[in-house]
């Protein structure tokens, strides 16, 4: 289950305040470490932060080694900072009826930043362009039903949650939120941080 860290609340709030970020009932966000990308583990925090309180787990905002080596033109990294209304909460993996399951997924309201590792070395280089998009179907899912030591082809760019309970508690405040109810089609945004911003 995730762990919920008030310890760091008021830290946030200030890293909210830095990139931005409006007052949001539901706010995912994700903590990236820039090392050992390579090692396809699910090495990152996500979290989410719900009616004054601040959830963390594990899991990954970067593609894993799969994506690396194999996608054409370059695996999809998520840029840093604060990316507003993207998701909506839909059927992820709908052409595999054993994975498919409800998340966030693109299209959202806005788009949705991304750089594309073209010379496949694990990290960003400068120069290297910023592409923005609604169809990138970068989503917010989790990996296996089982608890998996590698990212293996779960992430070809989106955000995924290691274990499918901390996922299933996730998505439970994402539906039973005011703002999902009151709208079904309302959109998510998300809050992606570095570990040099907030160390957990």
């Amino acid at each position: 289950m995730p762990t919920e860290r008030p310890d760091l609340y008021n830290t946030f709030q200030v890293l909210k305040e830095r990139h931005s970020v409006p007052d949001l009932e539901v706010l995912p966000f994700g903590v990236r470490y820039m090392y050992g990308t390579d090692k396809d583990l699910f090495k990152d925090y996500l979290g989410c932060e719900y009616n004054g309180h601040l959830y963390i787990w594990h899991g990954t905002t970067d593609p894993g080694v799969e994506a690396t080596r194999q996608k054409e033109g370059g695996a999809a990294h998520l840029v840093l900072g604060f990316h507003p209304e993207i998701w909506r909460v839909r059927y992820h993996a709908q052409s595999v009826p054993t994975f498919t399951h409800l998340a966030l997924c693109q299209p959202g309201k806005s788009p949705i930043k991304i750089w594309r590792d073209s010379n496949r070395n694990y990290k960003y280089d400068h120069g290297e362009p910023i592409q923005s998009s609604k169809v990138f179907y970068i989503n917010f899912h989790r990996a296996s039903i089982h608890i998996l030591q590698h990212i293996g082809p779960y992430s070809y760019g989106c955000i995924v949650t290691q274990d499918k309970r901390d996922f299933d508690f996730f998505m439970n405040i994402v539906i039973n939120s005011n703002m999902y109810k009151s709208n079904h089609n309302c959109d998510f945004s998300f809050l992606l941080l570095s570990s040099k911003e907030f160390p957990i």
